[in-house]
């Protein structure tokens, strides 16, 4: 019963970041990392919700309290590869993206194949794009884009990007064949 309310916070939380009410989003989200099987992924998405909202230094925040987590276990540890990959979202946010390209390889590099994810390649792609290499950057959209396009979110947010990358690297059509998916 308890893993059951403790999902439905989650789902709620979900819900009211999706419908942008970003506090309360942050507020579910808080409750559910009062249980300490679940701290790492609720501070994991406070971090992703600040990040949304343009606010890197409370989602870096957040991402550190779900990396200082210790609880094992493979969820656990998938929540701190997240909240890693939110770090270097930061990171380009606050214009290094130099560094945070570094720092996703660094995650992709540590991480078991089962482990990885589209979000990880999206947040390499735009590091990449910002560090004016547009090739890598297609080469990380393109992960998302076949590897990963059961995740509709972040297959959509790889091909929306794809699409203008494309063009920088003098394939256009790809980049409208991107946009028409």
């Amino acid at each position: 019963a308890e893993i059951l309310l403790v999902e439905q916070k989650a789902l709620v939380g979900d819900l009211l970041r999706a419908d942008k009410k970003y506090a309360n989003a942050v507020k579910f989200y808080g409750e559910l990392a009062k249980n300490k099987h679940m701290a790492a992924r609720a501070n994991s998405l406070i971090g992703w919700t600040h990040l949304e909202q343009n606010q890197p230094d409370e989602a870096v925040k957040a991402f550190d309290l779900a990396l200082a987590d210790r609880t094992m276990g493979e969820t656990a540890e998938a929540q701190r590869r997240l909240a890693s990959v939110g770090k270097a979202a930061c990171v380009v946010v606050k214009g290094q993206a130099g560094e945070a390209v570094k720092l996703v390889e660094d995650v992709i590099e540590k991480s078991p194949p089962e482990g990885l994810g589209a979000r990880m390649y999206n947040v390499l792609g735009v590091a990449q794009a910002k560090n004016n290499d547009p090739k890598a950057a297609v080469m990380a959209f393109l992960h998302v884009d076949l590897m990963y396009s059961q995740d509709p979110a972040e297959h959509a947010e790889g091909l929306g990007d794809l699409k203008e990358l494309w063009k920088q690297i003098g394939q256009a059509e790809r980049g409208e064949e991107a946009n028409r998916r």
